[in-house]
């Protein structure tokens, strides 16, 4: 019998984390730093390191890597945080393009 494969869990550093959030003008997005994002604007951001997991406003529990969705219901929320990356994980980086391209386009359809 093969022994049970053991899945370790990432590990993340505060450094290594930035936050694509919209812009203030809501038309696009910029990406911060972790410990530049003292203020997001209407809600709180949590990042849990430990577990690899980040909140924001009623979007909970969503992995470092992935963002939220950008809809509630049929309504685009185009304010606040979109995702949580780890800058030193290529494939964070090619899903935070791809992600900013995807936000970038429902807000230009739905203007």
């Amino acid at each position: 019998m093969g022994k049970a494969k053991e899945t370790k869990k990432p590990e993340y550093k505060e450094a290594d984390i930035v936050v694509m959030r919209f812009a203030a003008d809501a038309a696009s997005v910029d990406v911060i730093s972790l410990g530049n994002c003292s203020e997001v604007q209407d809600g709180d951001l949590e990042v849990d390191l430990k577990n690899g997991l980040w909140s924001f406003s009623s979007w909970e529990n969503n992995k470092i890597g992935e963002m939220r969705s950008l809809y509630e219901g049929r309504t685009l929320v185009k304010y606040g945080v979109i995702g949580v990356y780890d800058r030193t994980n290529v494939e964070h980086l090619d899903d935070m393009a791809n992600d900013a391209i995807r936000a970038v386009e429902d807000l230009t359809k739905r203007v």
